[in-house]
């Protein structure tokens, strides 16, 4: 049965934060604000670079190489992940810290699965905190990557 999206939450992210998102490689999301929304989340890759060198050298750790800032997209959406829950950071451990990212001070982690891309980055303007989109061409889009 076909999947007809009217509207799709989304969440601006910093780069590389974005790409490891949307590469598996980073399976939580870190916030300090609690979210009770689950299911189809758009990536908003934000177009400010300031977390760019950070982000590198923390992915690096892990012997993950980040591709160049002029291969990562910057002010577009880029795909749409499946939040399946927000879970309290306190509830994880230290021996987990890493593998669900730099989460220090932040009080929750949304928990994401299955990244799809879509065919070509979308441009499209951010907001803070999670948003609404109501775009039609958009929401073909995700519909296409649910419907295959």
């Amino acid at each position: 049965m076909k999947r007809i999206f009217t509207s799709c939450r989304a969440l601006t992210i910093y780069q590389p934060w974005a790409w490891a998102i949307m590469e598996g490689l980073k399976p939580v999301e870190n916030r300090k604000w609690i979210s009770h929304h689950r299911g189809p989340l758009l990536i908003h890759a934000g177009l400010s670079m300031a977390s760019m060198d950070r982000g590198t050298e923390f992915i690096s750790d892990f012997e993950i190489e980040v591709p160049p800032r002029s291969r990562l997209v910057f002010g577009a959406l880029l795909g749409v992940v499946d939040m399946i829950d927000c879970v309290s950071n306190h509830r994880q451990t230290k021996a987990n810290e890493k593998k669900f990212g730099d989460w220090a001070g932040d009080e929750y982690l949304f928990v994401l699965e299955e990244p799809r891309y879509f065919a070509s980055p979308i441009t499209y303007s951010g907001s803070q905190g999670m948003f609404t989109v109501t775009d039609k061409s958009v929401l073909r889009a995700v519909e296409q990557l649910y419907d295959g």
